[in-house]
């Protein structure tokens, strides 16, 4: 999976920018995604790609890219050495209790809560079609939406993304 798939956050920042017509500069972008950008697990992406696809972006201050670089520097220490650079990144991965096998069926769903001030999944479904009264998804009294997908699984890819 590309870093540009990984970092939604990072272009929901740019759109908060847009949004509120203020320049998409790294401090703005920081401001946009204030105590989220601390959720992103930036040390587990590869260090190649942190370096040419992240660190020109300008989100992080000169404190936390160092703290990934020593993060991939030290791979003997948990996290980096904190006592140099400390870690405010999550570095351990996510834990999950899916049970992928071959045959699993299941529904997965998701429900978004203030609908009229998110920034929506275009390549999923347009804006117009979630609050499209006849697809049924969207509740205008509370101005939230509830999505859910149905799926069984027929091949399990064990590589890590």
């Amino acid at each position: 999976m590309a870093v540009t798939e990984k970092m939604a956050a990072l272009r929901w920042a740019d759109e908060k920018c847009r949004k509120n017509a203020i320049e998409c500069s790294a401090a703005n972008r920081r401001a946009a995604l204030g105590p989220a950008l601390f959720k992103i697990r930036f040390p587990l992406i590869t260090l190649k790609t942190f370096a040419k696809e992240i660190v020109p972006f300008g989100i992080l201050t000169l404190e936390g890219v160092i703290s990934v670089y020593q993060y991939h520097s030290h791979p003997d220490h948990l996290c980096g050495v904190p006592e140099l650079y400390p870690m405010k990144f999550p570095c351990h991965g996510r834990i999950s209790d899916w049970n992928i096998a071959k045959g699993n069926r299941g529904t997965l769903a998701m429900e978004i809560e203030k609908l009229s001030e998110f920034a929506g999944f275009e390549s999923f479904i347009t804006f117009a079609e979630l609050m499209d009264p006849s697809k049924g998804l969207y509740d205008r009294e509370a101005d939230k939406v509830k999505l859910a997908i149905d799926f069984s699984v027929e091949e399990v890819n064990s590589e890590e993304s």
